[in-house]
Order: structure tokens, then sequence, then C-alpha cells
């Protein structure tokens, strides 16, 4: 499960990262990014521009019904599950991010882990979104994201993980063109030697504390 990230990497650090531009004003930093928060992807059906959307995915078949936005989609079952099967073969998106929190059971009760990559640089989980009528009736994007089995790194914390893209998946994943099987193959636990896990102070685990201090590794 992923239920908690952050995308604090400056504007334009991530426009060139990712060969695209923030349409939607101001990025706003975020260190403890929390479901049905707004938060930066890049659609497939538009890969030049960082979008935001709702992090809670609901079908857009279902729309007119209330029904529990989900955070996290499971690779095992894209392909299958009603819930994301269309959106799997029509609607793909890359969720930016720069590290992700996950809880540890200790004999005190949970310890909050930040995980990143050894260079701390943004990267791209696997999404998955739809769009849904806003407030005004303007419809906006929701995303879920896609998780799989935690590599070693992880496993010790938990026992899944986001799927987080190489760099050289990034493009087939949006595009239209890619067969189901590849895309399935691409949703695997990212290299452990590539990442580094840390301790981080309980403050993350209120969504309120969205500040530099909950990456801060703990002393």
């Amino acid at each position: 499960m992923c239920g908690r990230y952050s995308i604090s990497t400056k504007r334009e650090a991530l426009e060139a990262r990712f060969q695209a531009r923030v349409t939607d004003g101001l990025l706003a930093p975020r260190y403890n990014a929390a479901p049905s928060d707004t938060l930066p992807l890049i659609l497939n059906s538009d890969k030049a521009h960082i979008v935001l959307a709702r992090w809670g995915f609901t079908p857009e078949w279902a729309k007119d019904k209330k029904m529990t936005p989900m955070i996290n989609a499971r690779a095992e079952s894209l392909a299958e599950k009603p819930f994301f099967r269309d959106a799997f073969r029509t609607n793909r998106c890359l969720v930016l991010a720069d590290g992700f929190y996950e809880w540890k059971k200790v004999a005190s009760g949970k310890q909050p882990y930040r995980i990143t990559l050894k260079d701390e640089a943004p990267f791209a989980f696997a999404g998955l979104w739809s769009l849904l009528p806003g407030a005004d009736g303007e419809p906006i994007p929701s995303f879920a994201i896609v998780t799989t089995n935690a590599n070693e790194r992880v496993a010790d914390i938990h026992n899944r993980m986001p799927v987080i893209l190489p760099r050289e998946y990034e493009e087939a994943w949006l595009d239209d063109e890619t067969k189901s099987e590849t895309l399935q193959a691409m949703l695997i636990p990212y290299s452990a030697a590539a990442m580094r896990c840390y301790p981080v102070s309980t403050q993350v685990n209120r969504p309120q504390n969205d500040s530099p201090a909950v990456m801060q590794p703990l002393e």
C-alpha cells in the first residue's frame, strides 16, 4: 500500500526531468501528500504538461454513484478487476514524486520510514486516472497509484510498495500503443540497490504536518 508520499522538487527541476510544463499555476511543494489532495501528474492524453489531480480514483462509469475512491491499484489484478480494467487499457499516468512513506510494526507501535532513490532525484509512480465532475461541474482528473510486492529493501518495513517506473519505461507506460503484456511486465519492484530508507518522526502520521521537518531523518 502507498498512503503517503512527497513531491517537493522545484517546478523548474520537474519540468526539466519530465520534459513537460506545469499548466495549473504555481506548483506548491508537498512534503506529506495524503489521499484526496490535489497532486501533479502527467496523463497519457497530454504528455507535454504536468497537471493537478485528486488522489483517489473512481471509475468513470461509476461517476453517478456513491463509491469509495481507491488510492491504490494492485498490479497483479489490473487487467481483470472491473474497477481498474478500463483505465489500465486507456487511462495511464505518471504520478510525480520524490519519496514515499511506510510504517513498520515495532514493539512500541508503528515507526514511519521515508523511502527515496539513493540520489534523491524525482521519479514517477505508475498510475491510473479517470475524469469526474468537479464541484462546479467541470471534469477533474483523479488517480490511483499502482502497487506491487516490496523489494528486498522495503520488505523489512512493509510487504507492498508503489511501482516506481524506471526512466526508460515512462514513455511506454504513457504510449497508447503499448501492449497489455508489455505494460504488465513493467509493474515490478524497483531495484533495491538504487533506493534508501530511513526512519522519520511520527509527525508524518498527521497529514496536517506538511513541512520539510517530516522528511528529516530521525535522530
